[in-house]
């Protein structure tokens, strides 16, 4: 198979798996470095690399647990004890859960989104090798994530994007991924 046939199938066969789809299964913290070492060749510019990320296993996974559901109790304007229970169990049932933390340095002279993108394709570049290695992940974005200062020492021009949850998942069988084709968002200038 070339190169370009295993990046295809590794970027089409991508899903968001979610953590009610997680076995208890442990993924080693030798395989997380893994995941974690791909982001770090993600495109950035002046290698400015803006990308950190905070790993909650264990134990450490029922603080981020305990944080969710008590934030969610003092901000959630219409409370249901439902969702408290969702959100808190959701980091229960991954293995790990990490943090997405842009930095963004204001003497860099670049435009703020740069580092934005740049940790997207951080986080894309863990999802791929996540997905390669039968990992499933998914990126949450709750409104929880512009308070994690309060949980995570995070340094004034940090910001909190994301939690980017994994587990091994349970033997389900994936949809077939569906996009728009290209001549549907691209035009041509020649």
């Amino acid at each position: 198979m070339s190169d370009f046939a295993i990046v295809s199938k590794v970027i089409r066969g991508r899903r968001a798996i979610f953590p009610k789809s997680y076995t208890p299964q442990e993924i080693e913290v030798e395989t997380i470095k893994d995941i974690l070492d791909s982001a770090r060749w993600a495109p950035t510019h002046k290698r400015m690399e803006p990308w950190r990320f905070v790993v909650f296993r264990g134990e450490g996974r029922q603080k981020l647990s305990d944080f969710m559901a008590e934030d969610y109790k003092n901000t959630a304007v219409s409370f249901s004890e439902a969702r408290q229970k969702q959100l808190s169990a959701n980091p229960l049932l991954a293995n790990a859960v990490i943090a997405i933390i842009v930095h963004i340095n204001p003497d860099s002279g670049l435009p703020e989104w740069e580092e934005y993108a740049a940790t997207a394709c951080a986080v894309q570049n863990m999802w791929l090798t996540a997905s390669s290695l039968g990992i499933g992940a998914y990126w949450s974005t709750p409104g929880i994530i512009q308070r994690m200062g309060a949980l995570i020492d995070m340094e004034p021009e940090q910001k909190c994007i994301g939690l980017f949850y994994m587990g091994i998942p349970e033997g389900e069988v994936l949809q077939e991924g569906t996009r728009k084709p290209v001549e549907d968002f691209t035009k041509w200038v020649e």
